[in-house]
């Protein structure tokens, strides 16, 4: 199960770099373009683990923060369920399916402000016909302007 969250924070930080579907005309919830720093805590039964991930923000929209179904794992086919935009946040709610997996994942998150994006991630599965769920705290921090390659490694020492 940890590695399916990780999984899916994964593929909600690749989203940001990936053309997304147009949030609905009259929702707009500005954000900065540039790099973005996800932090997240997942909680699950396999206890708590911290990821973070660096990504380059296209997209001036909260909307665009949480994954499109085409940008996430090969071999789910996944649907938007529900999206739903309020003053100050968006709800989006994705099922996916495989042949022995079955997800259904809410992104409840809220803007704090253009710079700083709060929420969390619910996920429940079955797994091989085990149930298995997870909640992932989530923090979207803008960094800069510029988007820098975070995978690049420095050379070796001499």
């Amino acid at each position: 199960m940890k590695f399916l969250s990780i999984l899916l924070l994964a593929a909600a930080a690749a989203a940001q770099t990936a053309p997304a579907a147009a949030p609905p005309a009259n929702a707009q919830l500005p954000i900065k373009k540039g790099e973005w720093k996800m932090i997240a805590m997942v909680h699950n039964q396999e206890g708590d683990s911290a990821k973070s991930f660096f990504n380059c923000n296209t997209e001036t929209d909260l909307a665009h923060l949480v994954p499109q179904p085409a940008h996430l794992p090969a071999g789910l086919a996944c649907q938007q369920d529900s999206s739903t935009v309020t003053a100050d946040g968006v709800t989006v709610v994705i099922s996916c399916r495989s042949a022995s997996t079955t997800l259904k994942t809410t992104y409840d998150l809220v803007r704090k402000s253009d710079q700083l994006v709060t929420g969390t991630m619910t996920m429940q599965a079955d797994v091989e016909g085990q149930h298995q769920q997870s909640t992932t705290n989530i923090a979207y921090q803008w960094q800069q302007e510029e988007c820098v390659d975070h995978s690049v490694k420095a050379p070796a020492g001499k």
